[in-house]
């Protein structure tokens, strides 16, 4: 039997330990504590904006134009086409922002009322889209002028009075898409007709114009 006797702690060798244990609490503590205030942060910043997706909606060509019915506006016919998986629709005309676009980059201020809706074009397909502009003195097609004419006409004012624009874009602020859409072209093609067509498809044309 080991009758060895354990010597008792002298009183300083406890105070030494006691201070350790008591260090090592407030260190554990103040891990915890910036742990917890490090995970606050992290959940209560804002999030960083997605950017927006210029490829899932693309318009290729030249849009077809016409003057509208109270010949008060240009109405441009473009050929959207869907590159997504999903549908693309659009019933308020809230949801999207208008914008044009300079030749160096600039985006205007927003235009009200722009595209008409409802908007849709299915996953992997293509679906015309109407943009509207409103322009001060449009020209107004003359007694006896053929809807060719008066269309070349009304190209020349584009080209006079819009010289400095690039495209028109369309952001659409619910699922983040940023659709450009071209200008027309600068002069007119080969056997275009007094129709207004767009991508092979006639429309009717409000004022006797025809196709970009």
């Amino acid at each position: 039997m080991d009758d060895s006797v354990v010597p008792p702690v002298r009183r300083g060798e406890w105070r030494t330990v006691a201070l350790k244990g008591l260090f090592a609490g407030a260190g554990f503590g103040l891990v915890l504590l910036l742990g917890v205030g490090a995970i606050i942060w992290h959940n209560s910043r804002p999030e960083r904006p997605r950017a927006w997706d210029a490829n899932a909606l693309i318009a290729k060509e030249p849009p077809g134009f016409t003057l509208s019915s109270d010949a008060g506006k240009v109405e441009f016919l473009y050929v959207v086409e869907n590159t997504t998986d999903a549908d693309y629709e659009v019933s308020l005309g809230s949801d999207l922002k208008v914008m044009a676009r300079g030749t160096k980059g600039t985006l205007s201020q927003p235009f009200s009322e722009a595209v008409s809706v409802p908007i849709f074009v299915p996953a992997r397909q293509k679906a015309v889209v109407k943009l509207s502009v409103a322009l001060a003195n449009l020209p107004i097609r003359a007694s006896g002028e053929t809807g060719s004419d008066f269309h070349e006409r009304l190209r020349g004012y584009l080209e006079e009075h819009l010289q400095n624009l690039a495209s028109f874009v369309i952001f659409d602020e619910v699922r983040h898409y940023q659709i450009s859409l071209p200008r027309w072209r600068a002069s007119k093609n080969a056997g275009e007709s007094s129709s207004l067509h767009v991508d092979g498809l006639r429309f009717a044309a409000t004022v006797g114009s025809c196709g970009g």
